[in-house]
């Protein structure tokens, strides 16, 4: 029974769950950079957030000129990728991101599997870590996130009415 939550502290890159001690690592074999890029996207809404900002700015584009068509299509394309990541029944992306490069000693870093992400993420959950700072960590590894949000958040972004 968990009767306090852990927290990784910003930039803790050692820790022990259930036993093992864990690590991240800034690289990736083959298999799990294949990996990686098809998580980023399951972040990105079906898109990278680079590409995520551009397609809601082309909608706003398409909007002002009233070329309605084109926007709705911009639009559908966001709902069709919320849609199809609500309708997945998994591993939250963010938490199967940090699998990819938070590592158990003796690990095999060349595979990837759902069983080991399941197998990780039960050790978290059983030593009572927070959710949040694997969040954390795994924001640390997606190229452009900060620099998306830091556009969007210096006024780039149409103002909502």
């Amino acid at each position: 029974m968990v009767n306090q939550l852990k927290t990784l502290a910003a930039g803790q890159r050692e820790f022990t769950a259930n036993g093992k001690k864990y690590f991240s690592e800034q690289s990736l074999c083959f298999e799990r950079w294949n990996k990686f890029e098809e998580i980023q996207v399951e972040i990105g809404i079906g898109v990278d957030f680079k590409n995520l900002y551009k397609k809601l700015q082309a909608a706003w584009t398409y909007l002002n000129a009233q070329e309605f068509g084109n926007s709705s299509v911009e639009i559908h394309d966001l709902m069709t990728g919320v849609k199809k990541l609500e309708d997945q029944k998994r591993v939250p992306s963010g938490v199967r991101l940090c699998t990819l490069f938070i590592n158990y000693e003796g690990e095999d870093r060349g595979i990837y599997s759902e069983e080991m992400v399941k197998m990780k993420m039960d050790d978290w959950n059983k030593e009572g870590y927070d959710v949040n700072g694997f969040f954390v960590l795994a924001i640390s590894f997606i190229p452009n996130l900060i620099e998306a949000f830091k556009g969007i958040s210096n006024g780039t972004f149409p103002a909502q009415k």
